[in-house]
């Protein structure tokens, strides 16, 4: 079986950013992607030929048990985004 995650993101800077956050741009910023998803577990039913999937239930909270599992991390890169940006920009004000 094979996925495919599309992840788009756009950033707006709505005022004159600091020199902290100038800095904090130009090194990577590192996200990491989850998924969650509920546990499973093959069930044969009383009188059926075939096993089939059901949810595990957690006994204490009465709610699905879920696993979290860590797809991947990704790196998010805003240093050519910084040095397109011009030396005195202009913010409109709202």
């Amino acid at each position: 079986m094979a996925g495919k995650t599309d992840f788009m993101y756009s950033a707006k800077i709505e005022e004159v950013p600091s020199v902290e956050l100038r800095d904090w741009l130009f090194d990577d910023v590192v996200v990491t992607l989850w998924e969650s998803r509920p546990v499973f577990e093959m069930v044969r039913e009383e009188g059926a030929e075939k096993e089939s999937e059901q949810v595990v239930i957690d006994p204490e909270t009465e709610l699905p048990k879920v696993e979290i599992i860590n797809k991947g991390i990704l790196k998010l890169n805003f240093y050519d985004w910084i040095k397109k940006a011009p030396e005195n920009p202009t913010y409109a004000s709202s």
